[in-house]
């Protein structure tokens, strides 16, 4: 089955990404911590490396800040959607607000980081058919798989709304 046609998609958070000042420590932080092993993703015109687990599955990513981006290091969450587009169209709908362009992946899928009504980023991802993330529906969860994500609002009524 198609990951990007499954209703299983939605709603899943299908990848971390750590924006940070300083890549190679941060990896040796977390490698240690975790146990997660570095992989280079072979494209781009910026350095990125994947977080890999056991049997070499991608199960996050790690950049630097880009020039600009006035913030401190972080972690996103990409929450998957069949549709990216209408994905959007229902997170602006109810408040929130995108913080970039599409942004698209050849082979991976494209998505749009976005801001919820209280300011919190996320991103909405929408896999590519054929990608066969580890992180897809249709794989069972490994050790080493995210499990639990929590946002921390100033105001937890106006988030669930």
């Amino acid at each position: 089955m198609a990951v990007a046609t499954s209703t299983g998609v939605l709603g899943r958070p299908l990848w971390f990404e750590l924006l940070t000042t300083n890549m190679k420590a941060a990896e040796q932080f977390y490698s240690a911590v975790v146990g997660w092993k570095i992989t280079p993703f072979p494209s781009g015109e910026e350095p990125y490396d994947m977080w890999t687990r056991t049997g070499d599955a991608s199960v996050g990513g790690v950049m630097t800040i880009a020039n600009g981006m006035n913030v401190p290091p972080h972690w996103v969450m990409y929450i998957g959607a069949p549709r990216l587009d209408e994905a959007v169209s229902h997170v602006e709908r109810l408040g929130g607000s995108a913080m970039s362009p599409v942004i698209k992946v050849p082979d991976v899928g494209q998505m749009r980081i976005m801001h919820d009504p209280q300011g919190a980023m996320f991103a909405i991802f929408e896999p590519a058919p054929s990608s066969g993330s580890a992180n897809s529906p249709e794989t069972r969860a490994e050790l080493g798989d995210s499990s639990w994500r929590e946002l921390q609002t100033n105001d937890a009524a106006a988030a669930m709304k």
